[in-house]
């Protein structure tokens, strides 16, 4: 895979998440994929600065499986819910379904109305999102 073609599978896989894309990077939130003096590097930002290298590699292939890998496995809001009990219909849907979940709720200080949160993982998604969907 390309860094083009990892471009096209993160917006039909994730949808829009992060900032307006940059030529020659792919970002996914904090994480971005890109190449410099030679080398493909993937790495985690916060307030445009590089946190965390995960891999520098002079292959471009290896840095998008790479960057792959770790969308894969990182957790993404799913839904935000007002009342704590969609939140709990949904876990519930998730469970059944077999999807990893996890539950981050807001706490009732910070005056959000949205404030119980449901994530799931990067791979689950698009079947989180349509079992979402269909409920």
């Amino acid at each position: 895979m390309d860094l083009t073609a990892l471009g096209r599978h993160i917006a039909a896989h994730y949808g829009r998440i992060g900032e307006q894309p940059r030529a020659g990077i792919v970002e996914l939130m904090d994480l971005e994929i890109g190449a410099e003096g030679g080398l493909w590097r993937v790495y985690d930002t916060e307030r445009g600065r590089t946190t965390h290298v995960h891999l520098e590699t002079p292959s471009e292939a290896e840095a998008c499986a790479r960057f792959l890998e770790i969308t894969d496995a990182r957790a993404y809001l799913l839904e935000r819910f007002v009342a704590s009990a969609d939140a709990d219909q949904l876990e519930a849907i998730l469970e059944t379904a077999g999807l990893w979940r996890w539950r981050n709720d807001l706490p009732a200080s910070m005056g959000v109305d949205e404030r119980y949160r449901v994530f799931v993982r990067g791979r689950d998604l698009p079947r989180a999102r349509a079992l979402l969907a269909a409920r």
